[in-house]
């Protein structure tokens, strides 16, 4: 390749204060990213690339996107959008359909019910006496646990950690019921886990 072009180039400061010409690109030498003008905006529109791109300050660094955003398509069983780890909304938020994943459990021993798992927990029917514990407890996180039990009715323990409202602690649950364990973390510890248990009729 004979003939080299580069565009016009400065770091993300230095875009903040330019304004460059309607349909002039330049590049972001910070966030390796190209970044289109229109004549009026300071700073231009850097492109989407930004935000597959590891910017220089990797991949802990803040990348801010400074206009409307829009996801198109998706479906309940292939999500538009998939956010990782927690998520902060800083301002007023509608959600219309949020999803979360489904975690299926198991029906005897130690059950650990995971927050970090989703905010639906399914335990198989009950075959046996179970023992709930868990784990990645954070302040704010909330799950919900359905339990079914099986032809016999079981032995249910809980941490002793944990504050029961609307009732006492189970220590059982009938054959061919089901119940549901509603949790709410207000701390990392299992004292600051919050619990509801109701069971079918």
């Amino acid at each position: 390749m004979s003939k080299q072009v580069q565009l016009r180039r400065g770091t993300t400061a230095q875009h903040g204060t330019f304004t460059g010409a309607a349909g002039e690109i330049t590049y972001d030498t910070d966030r390796k990213c190209l970044v289109v003008h229109d004549g009026v905006t300071a700073g231009g529109r850097p492109l989407l690339d930004a935000l597959i791109l590891t910017p220089s300050g990797g991949l802990s660094s803040l990348q801010n996107i400074a206009s409307r955003v829009a996801i198109l398509g998706g479906s309940y069983s292939s999500p538009a959008l998939t956010v990782t780890n927690a998520a902060y909304f800083g301002g007023p938020t509608t959600i219309g359909d949020l999803l979360s994943s489904v975690a299926y459990l198991g029906g005897t021993g130690t059950v650990t019910i995971d927050f970090a798992l989703g905010r639906l927990q399914i335990l198989m029917p009950l075959y046996g006496d179970v023992t709930f514990a868990t784990a990645n407890r954070l302040v704010s996180r909330v799950c919900q646990v359905s339990i079914p039990c099986g032809a016999t009715g079981r032995n249910l323990s809980f941490p002793a950690g944990w504050i029961f409202v609307g009732g006492a602690a189970p220590v059982s649950i009938a054959a061919n019921k089901t119940a549901l364990l509603e949790l709410w973390c207000t701390g990392s510890n299992d004292t600051e886990v919050i619990a509801r248990y109701s069971v079918q009729p």
